[in-house]
């Protein structure tokens, strides 16, 4: 197998007051052999705040194992709910609930021909573009790229899906490839900003006072209440879930299959009999946390030394939070059980998979 770690944006390209020297980068999971393969684009969940292990290596080598190019993104998250990932695009201004979201590269431009400012998204459609772009250094066929997301980075991937058109790319060697995913795979996706909303993902996204009422905060949370923009340019989508997750409900699920029904793409909903949110790939290795590599935890790292530094002063409270956030991350618990039911989605997304690109 063929690992290293590939950085996404250039340091001139990429800014962000929370990433201290971190910048989003991709993982690669290639086959030793010349075989051209299908590829399937990894983003662990972790609601906007982190990015979470448990969903990084041990789904890169399931899909390794069924003859795919793996990769795993790790993309920009807010760990402190005080830089949210999501700017107004009135020229820079911050966005409410904390510091501004600044990226200098379109800072002069008028609104209407920047692209959506949402740093998560723009990370994973340059992912998109860069395995196109290195498609034969990968051995990957080009048009068979699936993107795989989990809880929120179910949200970010859904969101490439209807919003690839809107997402431009500064680097003309870059916006020359497509950015469309050929498939996407969602489990146990944030989906809906409204009634079952996993409301602290959105206040990570778009900032901590995203819920308190205002007219201008329910346009911002109808913009990104992804069942409401589903259209027939939609790639096709595998949904699955279980029927007791406990922090994002199935309601997720179903108002995107409905979505998806009405505007004429096709589909898989799978829903589970039981088993918590977080189930990742539900097998031995998972529960037993025996993930791999751990650098999806990156950029937490890189605040902490931040922190340990004096560039970043936090609260006695924030500090502990953060420590046991990073804590998490880097050692996650292994008192977690195996499913067979839940850890059978995997088979049932590459068949999926086969019929869609016609394997």
């Amino acid at each position: 197998m063929k690992k290293q770690s590939c950085r996404l944006w250039d340091p001139s390209e990429y800014s962000y007051e929370m990433a201290f020297g971190f910048i989003p980068n991709i993982v690669p999971y290639i086959h030793d052999d010349d075989e051209e393969r299908p590829a399937v684009i990894i983003a662990p969940g972790g609601g906007y705040a982190v990015v979470s292990p448990t969903e990084g290596e041990v789904v890169a080598d399931r899909f390794y194992e069924k003859g795919y190019q793996a990769f795993v993104l790790t993309y920009t998250v807010d760990p402190l709910m005080n830089a949210p990932l999501v700017r107004n695009t009135h020229y820079g201004e911050a966005l409410h609930g904390g510091a501004p979201l600044v990226h200098t590269l379109y800072d002069n431009q008028p609104p209407e021909s920047q692209p959506l400012e949402n740093q998560p998204l723009r990370d994973i459609s340059r992912a998109v573009r860069y395995v196109r772009r290195n498609a034969a250094q990968f051995h990957v066929d080009p048009d068979k790229l699936a993107i795989c997301g989990f809880s929120a980075a179910g949200h970010l991937c859904c969101s490439l899906g209807e919003f690839y058109e809107a997402v431009s790319d500064p680097d003309s060697e870059y916006s020359s490839f497509s950015n469309r995913p050929d498939a996407i795979i969602l489990s146990y996706p944030v989906i809906s900003s409204g009634e079952f909303a996993h409301q602290d993902s959105f206040r990570n996204l778009l900032g901590r006072d995203v819920y308190d009422g205002s007219t201008a905060h329910s346009e911002l949370l109808e913009t990104w209440s992804l069942e409401k923009h589903v259209t027939d340019k939609m790639p096709p989508c595998f949904i699955w879930q279980t029927a007791t997750d406990e922090l994002v409900p199935c309601e997720n699920s179903f108002l995107l299959a409905e979505a998806l029904k009405k505007a004429g793409v096709p589909y898989a909903l799978h829903i589970f009999s039981h088993g918590t949110h977080g189930m990742s790939v539900a097998n031995k290795a998972w529960a037993c946390s025996e993930l791999g590599e751990l650098y999806c935890a990156d950029q937490l790292v890189s605040i902490a030394k931040a922190t340990d530094e004096g560039k970043l002063v936090l609260t006695d409270a924030a500090r502990l939070e953060f420590a046991q956030n990073l804590e998490g991350n880097l050692h996650p618990h292994n008192d977690r059980e195996a499913d067979e039911e839940v850890a059978e989605w995997p088979e049932c997304a590459d068949k999926w998979l086969a019929y869609v690109f016609s394997l």
